[in-house]
């Protein structure tokens, strides 16, 4: 039987998901937001903030990339760099999870190994991301207008890419 969108009552965005079986994550657009626990990053965090009230619904992804360990590998140096790469990721983490809190922004967090842009690339595209909003430091020696990071984030992703300075 179908509604007459005359006559039926008006259904919230949620009543609209779970009538067709879409969780929350399927249907709300969701921005990735790499984090490495800078100002810069933080920086990126409050702008996408600031955009919530105008995109809501919205969520936000965090991500935290951790390079992969180097050199000769022993099971108790791969637990001492697994240990270490956690208590990394959380304390990047931990601001920015304290930001969208206090703004009730809704989000999830992750954290990924491998190539910083590489990695956040492939984030952006296996969770659907519609855009990507990053910090940028200027660090790297490209023109010193962006980063080497920034840089190839947007040459590697198919999204918008919003850097915050």
């Amino acid at each position: 039987m179908s509604r007459d969108p005359r006559t039926s009552p008006r259904r919230t965005a949620s009543e609209a998901q779970k009538e067709r079986g879409a969780t929350q994550d399927d249907a709300m657009p969701a921005i990735l937001v790499p984090v490495d626990g800078s100002e810069s990053s933080h920086r990126a965090v409050r702008f996408v903030i600031g955009l919530h009230p105008k995109l809501a619904p919205l969520q936000v992804r965090l991500l935290y990339v951790h390079l992969p360990k180097l050199g000769a590998h022993t099971a108790v140096s791969d637990q001492v760099a697994e240990r270490d790469a956690i208590a990394h990721a959380e304390e990047a983490m931990r601001s920015p999870r304290r930001l969208l809190d206090a703004a009730q922004v809704p989000y999830v967090s992750e954290t990924r190994r491998g190539h910083i842009p590489q990695a956040i690339a492939h984030c952006a595209k296996d969770t659907k991301c519609c855009a990507v909003v990053m910090g940028t430091r200027g660090m790297g020696t490209t023109d010193r207008v962006l980063g080497s990071v920034a840089r190839q984030v947007i040459n590697l992703v198919d999204v918008p890419v919003t850097l915050v300075k």
